[in-house]
């Protein structure tokens, strides 16, 4: 049976995707930790405490939320 006019046969594909593979697991590996994909679950007074550091809301109405999420 022929596999065409690759080099090995049928082979050549075998090894072709095994240097894809090793190349994907590669890239995943060694790419910089804060490119990976994974999402921080924040609690309810650290969003509030980021919106209070970036001036969105004001501190009587971060410590009004910080004492209703106390609360519960």
């Amino acid at each position: 049976m022929m596999f065409g006019y690759w080099p090995f046969g049928g082979m050549m594909w075998i090894w072709i995707l095994v240097f894809g593979a090793l190349c994907y697991w590669g890239y995943g590996w060694f790419r910089p930790r804060g490119c990976r994909t994974y999402r921080v679950e924040r609690t309810p007074l650290e969003i509030a405490q980021g919106r209070l550091a970036r001036g969105e809301i004001t501190s009587d109405e971060y410590e009004k939320i910080r004492k209703t999420l106390v609360e519960r």
